[in-house]
This record gives C-alpha cells, structure tokens and sequence, in this order.
C-alpha cells in the first residue's frame, strides 16, 4: 500500500535525527536516517520539487554530520556521504556501519567503549558547567571550562562547535567566530560550523566575511537553493537589492517553487532598499540550510 504523505514521515525522521545528533546520540541518530533513507527509495517519484529538494538537502547533512563523532572513527574507512543517484549506496553503508556498532554493543565492547564513554559523560558535563557561567557572567569560569574542553579531545571539530553554540546562545559572537572558523579548518564539511559563523558575521554587520563564508559553503557543498536564499537575506540586510536579485534569481533556477526567493524579487522590483538589521537566529542560525525558515537564518 503505498504512503499517503511520504515527505512528512521523511521530514519526521530527519527532525528525530537531527535532535539526536544535537545530543550527540549516534546511534540512534544513524537509525532514524537509515529509516529516512529507506522511506526515500521506497517513495521514487512520490516526492518532488521543493520537499524532495529540502529532504535530499537534510540528509545529505545528517550523513555528513555523523562523520564528526569520535567514536564512530574505527567503525568508518571513509567518510559517510549521501549523494544524488547513490542512495541506496549510502542507505547500505550507513547499514553496515550500524550493524558493526550494535554488535559490538551487543557483545559487551570493551574498554575503549567504557572510556568513550566515560569521556562523553566529562564532555558533556563541561559544557554544562560552561552554559552556566557564561549566564552568570563570569567569564574567567566558561574560559576555564573551554581550555578543559578542548585539552581533553584534542581541539575536535565536534567540540568545537559545542563551545560556539554556547558563545551563540550567551550572543557572544566574536567568541562564537573563534571556535566556529576553526571547526570549518579542521573540517570543512562542519555544516553548523558555517551556520554559526555566518550568523555571527551578520549580526556584527561584517557582511564582506559573511559573503565569502558563503563562498566557501558553495565550494565544499555544491549550488544549492537553500544557500543563495540565505544569500539573498543577506544582500538584503546589506543594502545590496541588485546582488539580492541575483541570488534570487539562482535560488529560482534551482528551485522554482521557492516563494520566498519570488517575495525577494517582487519587493526588489518595486523599489525595495533592503534593511541593515539582521533577522534573529534560534540555535545556530541556519545560514546555510533552512531556507524556508526565516527565523532560522
């Protein structure tokens, strides 16, 4: 029988496995994805244009994201990918790769899983400790919690990117920049290493920086609609209604039924200057993904 609204169960699981990645639950991430995945080959040609955009865009970061977690190294001869055509390669890797986890788990691991996890458990208390500083003010604490952090995984891009989402929610966004920018220089493919940094650019008004973050986005991820919609809003805030165009223009090329990007176009057209203030950001700002969600980015 087939889905009645195959998209929304897609978009369910990609929203559960999104929340578990942000928890740092790999493995029940990886499960909610392989469930994505498959409900993604199964449906064929019932999704299209905008969703099927949107969903292939989600995954693609999902799978990307999974690389960064430590403990998920010795199980990964290359690094996961999801790629347009190749989806049923990635749903059988990401199989793989999860039932080689379970086993183990299974057969009771060993010490480096205890350790792991033990590690996971000091992280994690870290950065609560660091969250509660940086609310109370004192500055001296969360730097403190910080060196911890970091000398304890060895300056990992998955940390890293804990520590600006802290500075992020506390609005501290030249701290949010420091740890950001080194994400993306460990890994380029840190996707919420780019959403943050961008975020902060704009809330800073360094709009140049902003610009040629994206830049770099477009080189690592490809042309995608949902990066020259955040361009877009960019240029718009920037007082820049002729490059806003531009980047309107290539989000409709990209995605046709993007009604955003045609708002874009329609206010341009009737003489729209643009505005210096930036739009307000929720956890991380979705600078490069999201470009339905206005508030995100």
């Amino acid at each position: 029988m087939p889905l009645n609204n195959p998209a929304k169960d897609i978009k369910t699981h990609i929203g559960k496995a999104k929340a578990l990645m942000n928890k740092h639950q790999a493995v029940k991430c990886m499960a909610e994805l392989l469930s994505a995945i498959k409900l993604q080959l199964t449906s064929g040609r019932q999704i299209m244009g905008p969703d099927r955009i949107e969903i292939e865009y989600s995954l693609g970061e999902l799978m990307t994201g999974l690389n960064a977690f430590p403990e998920l190294h010795p199980y990964l001869d290359q690094p996961l990918e999801y790629k347009k055509g190749a989806e049923r390669d990635a749903y059988q890797r990401l199989a793989t790769v999860l039932r080689s986890i379970l086993e183990d788990m299974k057969n009771g691991g060993g010490e480096d899983d205890e350790e792991a996890r033990e590690a996971e458990r000091r992280r994690k208390a870290l950065l609560e400790k660091m969250e509660e500083y940086l609310l109370k003010g004192d500055q001296m604490q969360a730097s403190g919690m910080v060196r911890k952090l970091l000398e304890e995984s060895d300056g990992d891009s998955y940390v890293l990117m804990d520590v600006a989402e802290k500075f992020y929610k506390a609005r501290q966004y030249e701290s949010v920049l420091t740890y950001a920018l080194e994400a993306v220089k460990k890994n380029p493919q840190e996707m919420r290493a780019y959403k943050l940094a961008i975020n902060s650019y704009r809330f800073l008004k360094e709009y140049e920086k902003a610009l040629e973050l994206f830049k770099q986005a477009i080189s690592v991820f490809g042309h995608h609609p949902n990066i020259y919609i955040n361009m877009t809003r960019l240029f718009w805030e920037w007082g820049k209604p002729q490059q806003a165009r531009k980047t309107a223009c290539m989000t409709l090329k990209l995605d046709p039924d993007n009604e955003e990007a045609a708002k874009f176009l329609a206010a341009i057209d009737q003489g729209g200057e643009g505005s210096e203030a930036p739009l307000e950001a929720e956890n991380g700002a979705e600078a490069v993904a999201g470009a339905s969600e206005e508030n995100s980015g």
